[in-house]
């Protein structure tokens, strides 16, 4: 929100390291870096985290962005997910997707957004409720997509954390799917 940002920017003359969503994990880590008295800079570095600073046409993408998001989670997932909180799966995922799509310099349309955050959603909640998919020859797929999937296997520990769930292999490979049929 661009008046929090112009709040917070007039609070401190120093830009604010934001985390969004947290977990127990991210604070535990955090509150163990900052009595180590690891510097803001190196926090930075944390790709979990994110500067918050008045920059107007990355404001405005993020507003067009989010509204995109939010009609996404209002118009779809709310009504379609059962356990899931569909707001939080959302502001979990979309960051992830960015990371990835920078990991494989690959770019995006609204369509592939709401699929891999459709998918993404329900594999979520097929994990809460234990209910996997298998993905026929696994073995195969992993051995001719590895690069792909161990990038989508590190940025999905973000999930894993904030949902206290595991995401197997053959889950994942049908999200790496996704980015490789792209």
């Amino acid at each position: 929100n661009q008046n929090t940002e112009s709040l917070l920017q007039g609070v401190s003359d120093r830009n604010i390291l934001s985390y969004y969503p947290l977990s127990l994990p991210l604070v535990e880590d955090l509150i163990n870096k900052i009595e180590k008295n690891i510097t803001l800079d190196e926090l930075r570095k944390d790709k979990r985290g994110f500067l918050m600073e008045n920059t107007s046409s990355e404001t405005q993408l993020n507003n067009k962005e989010n509204i995109f998001l939010r009609q996404l989670t209002d118009d779809f997932l709310i009504k379609q997910l059962t356990f899931l909180d569909g707001t939080k799966a959302v502001n979990v995922l979309y960051p992830i997707l960015t990371n990835i799509l920078n990991n494989l310099k690959l770019s995006h349309t609204k369509q592939f957004v709401v699929k891999f955050i459709v998918h993404s959603a329900f594999v979520i909640e097929r994990c809460i409720k234990k209910e996997f998919l298998e993905y026929p020859d696994l073995n195969l797929f992993l051995k001719e997509n590895g690069e792909t999937i161990s990038i989508i296997e590190k940025e999905f520990v973000k999930v894993e954390e904030t949902f206290g769930i595991k995401i197997p292999l053959s889950e994942l490979a049908y999200i790496s799917d996704i980015f490789i049929q792209s």
